[in-house]
């Protein structure tokens, strides 16, 4: 047994077949990396992008190059190479004595040319020449369709923030089909400026990003592109909205159904679900009134988030547009059905039945959601209250739920329908209202509740 188990030791630490082994640099291989460093970066200094007249003497290099037939990738990097490398051949002529017969002599004349090709086409992307489209075109017919010399150009784009040079914009060009295929293939179109014409509501160039995106069936691009406006307020974007309703992406009553049941399902989404009184429809309360109270009591209830979370600064956005959308719910259609349905029926099938019944007056109908909310969370009476924090526990939406409560009824209908001092203190907590204390049958819960309040 213990000579199989030492095998067995044995075969699991000797290295497998698959393993590659670990490579081993050796003074060579890091000579010639800093070599080739030292030529790169002697190169690079001789393309200043920190000088103001970079950019326009790029455009003037390739507007040369136009005029004399040399507007190509390959004749462009001779170019280049004849520009740049002057100089340089001592660097190479020293690595070239260093090599020995284990490497070939390296060439670092295509390394020049790539540093400065991209250079130059990105300082011309950045040139005060007024018509972008003839910038569009000459950098378009510099990089030949080639993929890896539009990387350089990106990454020569990247290397130059911080700088006070800016890159042609997508709003600079003409609104015509092939120019934004041609900023899509060489600059990719950033977020940033589809932002810029979402908020300025730019409805053609928004259609013609659009439909570019759809014909390339880039449908996460789609999607994002569209959620863009989805985060805006209703209110913004009206022109982009329509043309978005007019292709059949979304309607106006899906939209406001998204904001207000989004504003509860979703705190930890990155922006907040709101939507203001005046954007809802006229009709859209009596046709989703019900179905829509059915889903928000069912995200009260599934709540994830504990009273801890009251307090925290990133949430204090999403806090406010859950309490809003609640109060707009609360004052615009009868939660009474949907909470039945949803606490007796437990499906959506039932919620008609429950519409269809004789229904409760108000007293009754805000004890049964007081009841609801109160199995969410509670406040902490015992025989004596807690010493420190708000004094309340359990789940943080059902507790805004019930401050949405205090700020959409009158507070005499909500306190004829508490029935014991620990929902009278749930609401004075939730509310910080003193008058939810009036009817407290336990006068002592009243008093220490003031007194932690007032810190004695």
């Amino acid at each position: 047994m213990n000579t199989l188990h030492t095998l067995n030791k044995l075969s699991q630490a000797a290295p497998s077949a698959g393993w590659s082994a670990p490579v081993t640099l050796t003074k060579n291989m890091i000579d010639r990396y800093r070599q080739k460093q030292l030529v790169i970066d002697q190169a690079s200094r001789r393309i200043d992008i920190n000088n103001p007249d970079f950019p326009d003497s790029s455009l003037a290099f390739l507007l040369k190059a136009q005029d004399e037939g040399w507007l190509n990738r390959q004749d462009l990097k001779e170019r280049l190479i004849e520009r740049f490398y002057p100089g340089l051949e001592q660097l190479e002529e020293a690595q070239r004595q260093a090599e020995t017969e284990e490497f070939d002599t390296p060439d670092y004349r295509d390394d020049v040319a790539k540093l400065a090709y991209g250079k130059i086409l990105a300082g011309a992307a950045c040139s005060s020449e007024s018509d972008k489209s003839k910038i569009l075109s000459l950098i378009k017919e510099a990089v030949g369709g080639s993929h890896i010399d539009i990387i350089n150009l990106q990454s020569a784009l990247v290397d130059l923030r911080g700088t006070d040079h800016t890159p042609l914009s997508l709003l600079d060009l003409p609104l015509a089909e092939q120019a934004y295929r041609d900023y899509r293939e060489l600059f990719e179109i950033k977020e940033p400026v589809l932002r810029e014409i979402i908020a300025a509501d730019r409805a053609p160039e928004f259609k013609m990003v659009l439909e570019m995106l759809e014909s390339a069936q880039l449908r996460d691009q789609v999607n994002n592109l569209i959620d863009n406006v989805g985060e805006r307020p209703l209110a913004d974007s009206k022109a982009i909205r329509q043309y978005l309703y007019d292709r059949g992406h979304s309607t106006l009553d899906e939209d406001v159904y998204s904001r207000l049941l989004g504003a509860v399902e979703k705190m930890d989404e990155d922006y907040p679900f709101t939507v203001d009184e005046q954007d809802i429809p006229e009709g859209f309360f009596d046709r989703y009134g019900d179905q829509i109270w059915y889903e928000t009591i069912e995200a009260l209830q599934k709540s994830n988030f504990t009273m801890n979370r009251l307090g925290e600064a990133d949430r204090q956005a999403a806090i406010r547009a859950l309490s809003n959308s609640l109060v707009i719910l609360f004052k615009h259609h009868s939660f009474y059905p949907a909470l039945m349905a949803k606490t007796l029926g437990r499906n959506l099938a039932s919620l008609n039945r429950y519409r269809q019944q004789e229904q409760p007056d108000l007293r009754t109908a805000l004890s049964a959601m007081v009841d609801f909310l109160g199995c969410q969370c509670y406040s902490v009476t015992g025989d004596d209250l807690v010493d420190s924090g708000i004094g309340v526990m359990g789940k943080l939406k059902p507790f805004l739920a019930i401050r949405a409560m205090h700020r959409t009824f009158n507070i005499k209908d909500i306190e004829r329908a508490l029935k014991d001092d620990g929902q009278r203190i749930l609401f004075y907590r939730a509310a910080s209202n003193t008058l939810y204390l009036r009817q407290l049958e336990n006068k002592r819960f009243g008093d220490q509740l003031m007194g932690q309040d007032l810190g004695l």
